[in-house]
């Protein structure tokens, strides 16, 4: 799924997949930037979403 780019991206860098796992249970994740730097992870609860982190991400 493509997005919109965050403020400071192409958008080239940005990807959005999602996971089965066992039970059911899906799990959406985004990735952005590159793959050969060090990772870094953004946790949110519910309600909220990945959108928060919009704002964020380029400036990491």
């Amino acid at each position: 799924m493509k997005r919109k780019p965050l403020p400071g991206s192409t958008g080239d860098d940005i990807k959005t997949e999602r996971l089965r796992l066992s039970g059911g249970i899906e799990l959406s994740f985004t990735t952005a930037g590159e793959a050969s730097r060090p990772a870094l992870l953004l946790l949110h609860g519910t309600p909220n979403s990945a959108r928060l982190f919009r704002a964020v991400v380029p400036a990491l």
